[in-house]
């Protein structure tokens, strides 16, 4: 939140967590002496938490799917990562990682190349959507932090994934 003084006045501006928040900061700032007005543009947004609850809600059931062995995004994952952006275009003040994960399946240094690339098709998809590109840092992990064993196809395909971490 940012306070600008202008002789009696004072204009509060960013975003706050809740419409809560919001009227607080105005009524307290109508108390201070001297104020003779207040004009309150705070904006309502996300914290990391309800972002990523929400981020966590769309990931659960659905895949960002690509082309096998590629960094092309397949169209079924569009209506996902829309979703995805709209969810991060309401909380523009948030920065956002995405994580690429591979299965074990073949050479772990190009697992972690292809990781990457997936995970900057993502940023690069996003970007064209609405989020803006300095606010999302991408990461290859390949093989290295399987949320399961890969020990069946299964197991292998819940750890090809992306994921998207919404942080402060």
């Amino acid at each position: 939140m940012n306070v600008k003084t202008d002789g009696r006045d004072i204009t509060l501006t960013g975003v706050v967590v809740s419409e809560d928040v919001k009227s607080k900061a105005g009524v307290l700032a109508m108390t201070l002496p001297g104020v003779r007005t207040v004009d309150n543009q705070l904006t309502i947004g996300s914290g990391a938490a309800a972002v990523q609850a929400d981020l966590d809600k769309i990931l659960l059931a659905r895949k960002i799917e690509f082309e096998s062995g590629k960094s092309v995004i397949l169209p079924v994952s569009t209506p996902v990562l829309t979703e995805v952006a709209a969810v991060l275009t309401k909380a523009p003040q948030l920065t956002v990682t995405i994580n690429g994960h591979t299965d074990n399946a073949g050479d772990p240094a190009a697992n972690r190349s292809l990781s990457q690339a997936r995970a900057l098709a993502v940023v690069t998809w996003l970007g064209e959507h609405g989020v803006a590109a300095g606010r999302m840092k991408a990461n290859g992990f390949g093989p290295d932090k399987p949320v399961t064993s890969n020990a069946t196809p299964e197991g292998r395909a819940q750890n090809r994934r992306v994921e998207i971490l919404a942080n402060q």
